[in-house]
């Protein structure tokens, strides 16, 4: 690159290959949760360790009810601390970008505190990132490839459309005010963790506003 390469779109083009065409899938992007799972790259277990080498363990199997609550269109589940259900949401946010009907969508991502939602969203990039089929999809650069204002940032994930490299997907965190769910489109996923610790007063305000991105889309 030169100091005259000032142009976000020429250096796109030139240093990024082929952005702005389809990507080409030599593979089938799954809808059953432990299939994608199994192509995305296990994660490590928090605590278990391997005896012989001491490294964490796989977890090579999503648990029943991750399996069954992957499936919902919509879904509450009362659960303890610790149970894999954030993570396979989080995966679920992403796997869902890259199927037909959600491609070009944006996605939600919320906590009882912003910092929350940006770790989480920051955590799941990092998954992507790291995965050595699906990285290809994570836009690294949206300065490159979008507008010169479009910054990475850490609460935000953007995925290439499979389908439309010109509609691509955002993975958004948000904090837990009524602007930051009323003035988002484009929305058809929202998953919200530990909803009943959200210190705001007009809860019910909050989650109609969640509900009216996904009615709009």
């Amino acid at each position: 690159m030169t100091s005259g390469d000032s142009n976000p779109l020429e250096l796109a083009t030139r240093y990024v290959p082929d952005f702005e065409k389809k990507l080409h899938l030599d593979f089938e992007i799954s809808r059953d949760p432990q299939e994608f799972y199994k192509s995305f790259g296990y994660f490590d277990h928090d605590y278990k360790r391997d005896k012989k080498t001491n490294l964490p363990e796989k977890v090579t199997e999503l648990t029943w009810y991750q399996k069954e609550f992957a499936k919902l269109d919509y879904g509450l589940m009362l659960k303890g601390n610790k149970v894999g259900m954030t993570s396979s949401e989080l995966l679920g946010d992403f796997q869902t970008r890259l199927l037909p009907e959600s491609a070009g969508f944006d996605c939600l991502v919320g906590a009882a505190k912003l910092e929350i939602a940006n770790e989480l969203v920051m955590k799941l990039k990092t998954w992507i990132a790291n995965s050595p089929r699906y990285s290809k999809f994570l836009v690294k650069r949206p300065d490159f490839e979008e507008f010169r204002e479009e910054k990475s940032k850490v609460g935000v994930i953007v995925v290439r459309n499979p389908y439309n490299p010109k509609k691509k997907s955002k993975i958004m965190a948000i904090g837990n005010s009524l602007s930051s769910v009323y003035s988002r489109m484009q929305i058809n996923r929202v998953h919200i963790t530990d909803p009943s610790l959200l210190k705001i007063k007009k809860q019910d305000d909050y989650f109609a506003g969640l509900l009216s991105r996904l009615a709009n889309t």
